[in-house]
């Protein structure tokens, strides 16, 4: 601790630019304004120290008494500074802080048992300073309030050909740092696709993208991005390298045996995964004779513990859009990997990964509808990459393709909600191929092709299929698939024949209804109620809802009923009934999140962003708008088509660049943040936007920014004591916060922001 203490010094003024992470650095200023001690968290690389930096820098704005950061790597590491203040020694060290009443930054705070006690005794020294941590690892000091930095979001591949990639951060920082060495850098649009990739084989952290950017003085992008993706070029190719990859390996080999068996089942994932999913995959019945705990009977609790200890420590860092889920950076999961080659267990290990998903695709198409069937949902779509490898393999291989053609069938009404609808009736047409028989299930097979063809908005195609279909031999329909005439339906109405899709679906209905048998009744009415809407028969597709959404609820069927709901949604959006739209549209997006739908959550953003444009908030329109195409990529569903198009209209009100700004921020909300705006919770205000201040509470604020007393004010405005006072309980209540110095970091912000400094002076 006594070496550490020998590193202290003001803050270094950057010689680079700050990137983003403006909603971060709010939620900081925030949290130290109502307490004393934050722990920065965030895996090796992304940018802990340089937003301690910039906390140090926004802090000095609101208390100017000189943050102090403490560099806890000692004088001989990379990071360390020349010390820029008074150097003291020992105890007296804390002691010549005593009186200060700003930040105190714990920098690189990895070794625990030192930053703990450091922090806690500059918080009992310094009863007047604030401190802010940064650690790859949580301190578990009573007290403590965390701030996760999570890497850079990357844009959808989808989405890579598109310049609004350079609108995310991990893209900007890319061709930021690219300008330093060769400022002339102009991106054109065949490299688009190559930025984007350099960012995602960087796992979106800025420091391996600023060794990315460093790299092209002597590489061409596209050598940067094959190096970045080759566990073997990567060390060779990039200076720098080598030293990630060894803070990997070391992350790896300091992990006790439960959290290493832990990392090298996770290895072999492609996807986020959730605890439960990770601790099935590596319990006991997933255990090799040879692996660590095998033959002791692991309990779940002890690779629950296991688990939380890797999150605590970052080694597995939470995934921004889905609740619950982890992944990997590149550079563990590769020193992860490697131990699981030198154990010789990776075969062994895939087959096991490939027998889960099979089991848990079964047991769920054999689930009837219930919160059980929307667990097994859940827990398929964390596997969603290895579900595809899976899937390709099986689709291609002539002895597994019968399988690959059952499992699709049976889970028809999962893909959608997976994202993986192109992806199916690949597997589909390869299983068909691979098979190379005319019958029963080839004509399964074609049916549900013409099904997926029907959500991707390819009629034709879809038509074409189902003619197939009916020429196999043998050609019996699955009494839990569609009929005949309701895909027949679904044809025409992508042929706008309304009346006859009308006319289908009315027979089908009622057959279902006379017959007893329910099992796609519900789908069927879902499908009749969405005919009705096209028609603008509201008043029936209203009673239609009414009616499916009781034998969804008596089935249990919340899928069926979030997309009713969806539906009545745009129904009552067509209707001009804008209240119950919006009420009936955030129902159907909690419900569609709480499924984890990923393509029922774009519509039904998309759908209250034509509401609130319709109402005249057209930022948040936009904002909107771009979360959802961030989720989705490039692709939209065929019924976000129908019942409005608001992109253009939302560009002409706001103007060129407001519109690029607002769907800029879009793309950067994490999962809460775009919940929370769209469900109008006030979770993710604009922050460039001002409150209505008067001028003068506009110029009390921008004093108490300056670090003001209300006496100080008051002589500098020529006012009395008592009237600064009620003004600054007056911007309290407006602003809805609790102390003056939120409203100093609030309107510090706000001076950030362009036109706002003007407005206050």
């Amino acid at each position: 601790m006594e070496q550490a203490l020998a590193q202290v010094a003001a803050p270094h003024a950057a010689a680079t630019s700050f990137i983003g992470r403006k909603a971060e650095l709010e939620t900081a200023l925030r949290v130290l304004a109502e307490s004393r001690l934050l722990t920065v968290t965030g895996p090796s690389g992304v940018g802990k120290s340089r937003f301690a930096e910039k906390l140090a820098e926004r802090m000095d704005r609101v208390h100017p008494s000189r943050a102090v950061r403490i560099d806890l790597r000692g004088p001989g590491g990379a990071g360390g500074l020349a010390a820029s203040a008074d150097p003291v020694a020992g105890h007296d060290r804390i002691e010549a802080l005593r009186e200060h009443d700003g930040l105190v930054v714990l920098d690189d705070a990895d070794d625990v048992a030192t930053a703990r006690a450091l922090a806690e005794r500059v918080l009992a020294a310094c009863p007047a300073a604030v401190v802010a941590v940064t650690s790859t690892t949580v301190l578990g000091i009573p007290g403590e309030h965390l701030l996760e930095l999570r890497p850079f979001h990357v844009p959808p591949r989808a989405q890579a050909a598109s310049r609004v990639v350079l609108e995310y951060d991990s893209v900007r920082l890319l061709v930021e740092r690219i300008r330093l060495h060769d400022p002339g850098f102009a991106v054109a649009t065949p490299q688009l696709v190559v930025l984007r990739d350099i960012c995602a084989a960087a796992d979106g952290l800025p420091a391996t993208i600023e060794l990315a950017a460093a790299a092209t003085r002597v590489l061409s992008l596209e050598t940067v991005r094959g190096a970045l993706k080759s566990s073997d070029s990567i060390v060779d190719l990039l200076p720098g390298a080598r030293r990630i990859a060894e803070r990997a390996a070391a992350t790896v080999a300091a992990c006790d045996p439960l959290e290493r068996r832990l990392l090298t089942v996770a290895s072999l994932l492609r996807e986020p995964i959730a605890m439960d999913c990770l601790a099935s995959l590596a319990g006991p019945s997933g255990l090799d004779e040879r692996s660590p705990g095998a033959g002791r009977g692991i309990a779940a609790a002890e690779l629950i513990a296991a688990f939380c200890r890797l999150v605590d420590r970052s080694v597995l860092i939470s995934e921004q859009d889905v609740d619950g889920a982890f992944r990997m950076l590149r550079a563990v999961r590769r020193a992860a990997r490697a131990d699981l080659d030198t154990a010789g267990e990776t075969a062994a290990a895939t087959v096991r990964i490939d027998r889960h998903l099979v089991e848990l695709m079964e047991t769920l198409a054999a689930s009837p509808p219930g919160p059980a069937e929307v667990q097994l949902s859940r827990h398929l779509m964390n596997h969603r990459s290895s579900l595809k490898r899976l899937l390709t393999r099986y689709a291609s291989d002539p002895e597994s393709a019968g399988d690959s053609i059952r499992l699709i069938v049976n889970l028809r009404k999962r893909w959608s909600a997976l994202g993986l609808i192109e992806e199916v009736q690949n597997w589909l047409e390869e299983a068909i191929k691979s098979r190379h028989q005319r019958d029963a299930l080839t004509a399964e097979a074609l049916r549900a092709e013409a099904y997926f063809s029907i959500l991707g908005s390819d009629f034709r195609r879809s038509a074409e299929l189902l003619a197939e279909s009916l020429r196999m031999p043998g050609a019996a329909v699955d009494p839990s698939g569609l009929p005949t005439e309701v895909l027949e339906a679904l044809v025409r109405i992508g042929e706008l024949d309304v009346d006859g899709a009308e006319a289908l679906l009315e027979e089908a209905v009622e057959r279902a209804r006379s017959s007893g048998n329910d099992t796609t009744l519900d789908e069927q009415m879902y499908f009749l109620t969405l005919v009705k809407v096209i028609r603008g028969d509201h008043s029936r597709a209203e009673q239609l809802f009414r009616s499916s959404i009781e034998v969804m609820r008596a089935r249990g069927n919340r899928w069926g009923m979030a997309h009713a709901l969806t539906v009545l949604s745009i129904s009552l959006l067509n209707r001009g009934l804008d209240e119950r739209a919006g009420e009936t549209g955030r129902e159907a997006l909690l419900m569609m999140d709480s499924l984890g739908d990923r393509a029922g959550v774009p519509t039904c953003l998309r759908l209250l962003a034509a509401l609130a444009h319709r109402r005249g908030d057209s930022a948040k329109a936009a904002t909107l708008l771009a979360a959802a195409g961030r989720l989705h990529g490039s692709r939209t569903p065929a019924r976000d088509t129908i019942g409005w198009g608001v992109e253009a209209s939302i560009r002409r009100s706001l103007g060129a660049r407001e519109f690029s700004r607002h769907s800029s921020r879009g793309r950067q909300l994490d999962r809460r943040e775009m919940l929370a705006l769209a469900l109008d919770e006030g979770g993710a205000k604009d922050p460039a936007k001002p409150a209505e201040l008067t001028r003068r509470e506009s110029e009390i604020a921008t004093l108490l920014v300056e670090g003001l007393s209300s006496a100080e004010i008051a002589a500098r405005l020529v006012l009395s004591t008592r009237t600064v006072e009620g003004h600054i309980q007056r911007m309290l209540h407006k602003l809805q916060f609790r102390s003056r110095s939120q409203i100093a970091v609030w309107m510090s912000e706000r001076l950030d922001a362009p036109g706002v400094r003007m407005l206050a002076s």
